[in-house]
Formats: structure tokens, C-alpha cells, sequence
């Protein structure tokens, strides 16, 4: 349903009749619909207490990670590790410490954000999570893919 050229369309709020499983996006969804009706990219938000316990759990499965990863990169650079093998662990350990670096900054950078009450916007709040989400999985299948052929 499109609004004639010039007239912006009609937006409804009909969030108080709809149950939400997770509560962060009801408690979300209830606040910006009593302070907006229209969220854009530019849309101050600050990250929520509730999502805290969240952030928190994230890191902790995220940060024992550093050292395996730190460790199986030196040895398969540096170690006696020859052959196709070598290139396999490089690649593989690479893409797992790479997730591991990026997680771990994201989750400290929420941390920070909600301790230090700091707004951001829902353009700059979104951007490194969907980078994020679309690299990991694709970084560690490409190198599967590229040393099967």
C-alpha cells in the first residue's frame, strides 16, 4: 500500500495487542512507541539493561576462546605443522580468531555504551553486527571451499 506522491503514508500503532516471546523486544518496541511512531536509521536508542545478562554471557563464551586461537595460529605458522595441512590450520584458525576479535570488541563496545549511557544510532548500532553475522560464516566456509578444490 503506497501513498500518493508527496503525502507520507499512515503509520498504526497497534503494539499494546501484540505478545512478544523475547521480552527485550517488547520492552524495546513499548519504548520507542511511546516516544516515536516513526524509527529510522537515524533514531537515537540506548542499549537496554535487559540486553545486558545477554552481553555478558556472549563474553563469557567468547573470550577463553583468545587463547586456543592465539596459540594454534602460532604453532600452525611457526611450528613443524608441513604440508597441505599447514595452510588448512592457518586458515581455519585465522577465521576463528577473527570472530573471536570482533565479538569480543562489539560485546565491550555494548558494555560501554550502556555504562556510560552513550546514545547511538540504530544505523550505527546495526552496521557492525550485520557485518559481523554476514562474515563469520562465510569466512569459514570459503576457506573449506577453496582447499577442497
Amino acid at each position: 500500500m503506497s501513498a500518493p506522491i508527496g503525502e507520507r503514508p499512515i503509520l498504526v500503532n497497534d503494539f499494546e495487542n501484540v505478545e512478544y516471546s523475547y521480552s527485550f523486544a517488547s520492552e524495546f518496541v513499548k519504548g520507542m512507541s511511546a516516544t516515536a511512531s516513526n524509527i529510522t536509521l537515524n533514531t537515537y536508542i540506548y542499549v537496554p539493561d535487559s540486553y545486558m545478562s545477554d552481553v555478558i554471557w556472549n563474553l563469557a563464551g567468547v573470550l577463553p576462546s583468545w587463547i586456543p586461537n592465539i596459540f594454534v595460529l602460532i604453532i600452525g605458522c611457526f611450528g613443524s605443522v608441513k604440508g597441505r595441512f599447514k595452510h588448512s590450520i592457518i586458515g581455519m584458525t585465522a577465521s576463528q580468531f577473527y570472530a573471536t576479535v570482533f565479538q569480543s570488541i562489539l560485546y565491550f563496545g555494548y558494555l560501554y555504551l550502556n555504562q556510560a549511557k552513550i546514545p547511538i544510532t540504530v544505523l550505527a548500532c546495526s552496521i557492525p553486527r550485520r557485518l559481523l553475522q554476514q562474515t563469520i560464516t562465510p569466512a569459514l566456509m570459503s576457506i573449506l571451499v577453496s582447499f577442497k578444490f
